[in-house]
Formats: C-alpha cells, structure tokens, sequence
C-alpha cells in the first residue's frame, strides 16, 4: 500500500525477458491464472480519471485495490489502497450496493518475480542502494500479446532497471487496463468479459 510507480513494456519475447529478469537476482514467486474484475460507476467517473476499483485472484488470495494517479508524464505513479478479502460475489455485492457496476472481467497468466532488497544489496547486479523489493510481471492477455510490468518505489531505480535490461524509455508505457486495451484496438465499455477459454472456442 502506498505510492507505487510502474511502466508496461508490451509484445515482449517472454523467454529473453525471464533471462534478463532472472540475471538480476529476481526470484520466481507464483505462476497464477488470475481472474480480474474492474468496477466503476455509471458515469465512468474513475476510469475516466485513469482511476479504478480492482477485485483479482492472486494465488491462494483474493485483493480488493483501489488505484489513483499521481502526476507524472514519463511513468505510471499510482496511490494504491489494498485489502485482503475473502470471497469474490461478497465483495462484488458491496460494490454494487454502493452504485458500482462491474465494467469487465478477465483473466490473466502470470508469472510473477520479486527482486528483494535484503538478498540483493550485496550482489553483483548493476543495483545500487535498493531500498525496497522491485517486481516484475509477464502478463498475457486472451487475445493479448505477452507484456512486461515493472513496479519500483522510486523514479530513479525506475530508470536504473530500464537501462539494465536495456529498455528504452519510449517503450516504457505508464498505462493502465483501459489504455492498454485500446492500443490493441479493444474497448473496455464493449467487452464484458475476456477469457482464454473464449478465445479458444
């Protein structure tokens, strides 16, 4: 919980990029199938505003976000509120409740690294000075193809892991789930819902 920044790197080649994940020290932490459901109100009033309210499977658990924007025209910087919550229709009907509707469901594979700041200080990595753990997400899509999320806590250690991996700053997109849909040519008010075994049948 707290201010986070991330950029996403899209169509990826998934095997180089675990290479070059791997050869910094980040260790793999879960290979999930993940269902995502996205909420907002009717008048799109924080989507519209690159905010949202996020209910997803992580593993064994289930998360309840809710995502700002801080100011920034080079990386995605989020205000992110998190809770653990229990059971997915439970939550959902609070929401709705509330005057939330849900605005899409999808799912999404994982492969979810941890760099952790404890074991890497001291290690050969390229990494100076890291003060919190750093992560690293290869995310697919139904209908998606594979892209790379990096999630620092600061702007510099951003930019220092994009120069190790060799990333250059224009592919370091800061968009969230609306924008990142689009730029494949899908709208999020259309499609209700994504699921691999509807991309396949």
């Amino acid at each position: 919980m707290g201010t986070e920044i991330e950029v996403k790197i899209l169509d990826i080649d998934v095997a180089e990029t675990i290479k070059k994940i791997e050869s910094m020290g980040a260790q793999l932490e879960g290979d999930w199938l993940m269902e995502t459901r996205i909420y907002d109100f009717p008048d799109r009033r924080m989507l519209n505003n690159k905010s949202y309210l996020r209910l997803r499977s992580e593993g064994d658990k289930i998360c309840c976000t809710h995502k700002s924007p801080q100011k920034n025209q080079d990386y995605k910087v989020m205000e992110e509120k998190e809770i653990l919550v229990s059971d997915f229709d439970a939550a959902a009907s609070i929401f709705e409740a509330l005057g939330l509707e849900e605005v899409m469901r999808f799912e999404k594979k994982r492969l979810h690294y941890r760099l952790r700041s404890d074991l890497n200080n001291d290690s050969d990595n390229g990494l100076d000075n890291q003060e919190e753990d750093i992560f690293f997400d290869l995310d697919t899509l139904p209908l998606v193809p594979s892209f790379l999320e990096i999630e620092t806590f600061s702007l510099e250690k951003m930019e220092e892991i994009l120069k190790l991996m060799d990333i250059s700053p224009e592919k370091a997109l800061p968009i969230g789930p609306r924008e990142l849909l689009a730029h494949y040519g899908y709208d999020i008010d259309q499609i209700k819902t994504m699921t691999f075994s509807e991309e396949n049948s």
